[in-house]
């Protein structure tokens, strides 16, 4: 499968056009890796052409999440004749329809330990050269990192949208949805652990959509509108003016997530999937309860973010600002969290704030940072650069894919955390908004603030 990826990247490299069939079964990761296919066709004055495979019977079917995210418009994307992208998208599903066939067979055989790689069941056309041109450097480099001056592509603007026939069919379903024609509208996403397993371990990318009702008066306050994104599975939003919960309506389709992304003058929401389209519509941006600021940060000198509160059982003490973000994977939450953190959700009058300060800066313009958010910015990329020196994953393969992945999220990010956050936290958390410590023997991995 190695050689097959590079020959397809060779093709990509010394043609017209770049291919690139990206993780369709999760929104967030399938918007980020179209997001950076189209910046290398821009930067490279090619065409994109993105593929994905056919549905297949129960066990093999290829899980997507979102099928017209494949069917956006963009002057770097190629439009292939309908017989040849039935062609390539055969081959796909040929391919990695027998691999997966292969690693179901061998799991039932062998046990689970005996699955291929994820690299030989899910289509991964391309993906290894978004971040890096080498296929498989020796080792992780910075001058790699730096020669693709990641920070002037990520804020200069990508043309991309729905096109106009599907952008008039969504437009006429929000208004039958009851969402004015000229009204501006936030979209807010929070995470809830219906979305998937409740009890799966990464608890900590899920928060109280309570706490955010003073945030959602915020906004309506000024005259504008709150559609809050999600799935059906989502606790539902007590009736509010000029608020729409739309996952509970008979609207919900994936076309008109899409739209609304799109189309929101601000979105808010969480470390979460549906952040990676908002970006990829280059919508202005709050993300709150942060749990990684290495991964996952403001990206455009406007956006702004506020993390989770950090208790450290040993300590015995919530940990300032300033150690959270120089602190080590285990405090931010790369894979796990550290048995000696617990996390806490941001507050309702942290979440109102923050919303306030954005809100303020869309009207009045961008606002320069204070000198606690530069230093702030300072430290998360120092330590960034550090802990990315260090291995992430046992394969090589796929270290090198994350490492230049995370890189680049690293040095393109230039928004900020929210100003009143760094000065309440920064040399020692204030506790704001915080519910009952947790003893060192019965506290869960991550606990919510209490609701207020």
């Amino acid at each position: 499968m190695k050689a097959f990826h590079r020959f397809v990247n060779m093709v990509s490299e010394h043609g017209p056009f770049i291919f690139l069939s990206p993780s369709a079964y999760a929104i967030g990761n399938c918007s980020h890796e179209i997001q950076f296919g189209l910046i290398r066709a821009r930067r490279e004055g090619k065409k994109l052409v993105i593929l994905f495979p056919f549905a297949l019977p129960r066990k093999f079917r290829f899980p997507v999440a979102n099928r017209d995210i494949f069917d956006l418009t963009s002057p770097y994307r190629a439009d292939i004749p309908e017989p040849i992208q039935f062609l390539a998208r055969a081959a796909l599903t040929a391919v990695y329809g027998s691999f997966s066939a292969l690693s179901l067979v061998l799991g039932k055989i062998l046990g689970p330990a005996a699955h291929l790689p994820g690299r030989f069941t899910h289509p991964a056309i391309g993906l290894s050269a978004l971040w890096k041109r080498e296929e498989e450097p020796a080792d992780f480099r910075w001058d790699v990192v730096e020669g693709f001056d990641w920070p002037e592509e990520l804020q200069k603007p990508l043309e991309v949208g729905l096109r106009p026939e599907k952008r008039a069919q969504a437009h006429a379903r929000r208004l039958e949805m009851g969402l004015p024609e000229n009204a501006w509208f936030a979209g807010l996403h929070v995470r809830e652990p219906g979305f998937s397993n409740p009890n799966e371990e990464d608890t900590c990318r899920n928060a109280a959509i309570a706490n955010f009702i003073p945030a959602i008066r915020e906004i309506t306050s000024r005259g504008g509108w709150v559609v809050r994104l999600g799935d059906k599975s989502m606790t539902p939003l007590p009736p509010m003016e000029r608020v729409i919960d739309y996952p509970h309506t008979r609207f919900k389709s994936g076309l008109l997530d899409l739209y609304l992304i799109s189309e929101c003058r601000l979105y808010i929401g969480m470390p979460t999937g549906i952040l990676e389209t908002a970006r990829l519509f280059q919508r202005p941006t709050l993300i709150t309860n942060m749990h990684n600021m290495t991964m996952c940060y403001p990206r455009h000198p406007g956006d702004r973010g506020i993390p989770k509160h950090v208790y450290s059982r040993s300590k015995g003490r919530f940990l300032s600002l300033r150690e959270v973000i120089d602190g080590p994977w285990e405090v931010q939450h790369y894979q796990t969290i550290g048995d000696d953190f617990v996390l806490f959700e941001n507050s309702p009058e942290e979440l109102r704030e923050s919303v306030a300060e954005l809100l303020d800066s869309l009207d009045r313009g961008y606002q320069p940072l204070s000198p606690l958010q530069v230093a702030a910015n300072r430290l998360r990329v120092e330590n960034g650069r550090r802990l990315i020196q260090i291995p992430l994953i046992k394969d090589h393969y796929e270290d090198m894919h994350q490492r230049y992945c995370i890189a680049a999220r690293i040095e393109s990010s230039l928004g900020s955390i929210s100003r009143r956050f760094v000065e309440q936290n920064w040399d020692k958390d204030s506790g704001a908004g915080i519910g009952t410590i947790p003893s060192a023997s019965s506290a869960p991995a991550v606990r919510p603030a209490m609701i207020q």
